[in-house]
């Protein structure tokens, strides 16, 4: 099995869909034996509801501000 990732200022992330709340949710884990596990926390939901458009800049605009600036 291979588990897709990334690594963010010492916790790792993933984006998955989750069917049954018809959302994407940034899930998360606090180590590398977590996420390897597969033992990820959830975290913010952007549901398909939102047009295609609006989903992307919402999903841009956290990962850039509150995902990827933690290291800059």
């Amino acid at each position: 099995m291979v588990i897709h990732f990334f690594l963010v200022a010492f916790t790792y992330y993933k984006i998955t869909f989750v069917r049954g709340l018809k959302s994407y949710v940034i899930e998360f884990a606090n180590s590398y034996d977590d996420a390897v596990k597969n033992v990820f926390e959830d975290g913010d939901l952007y549901p398909i509801s939102l047009n295609d458009s609006e989903l992307i800049d919402k999903l841009r605009h956290d990962l850039v501000n509150f995902y990827i600036e933690v290291i800059a």
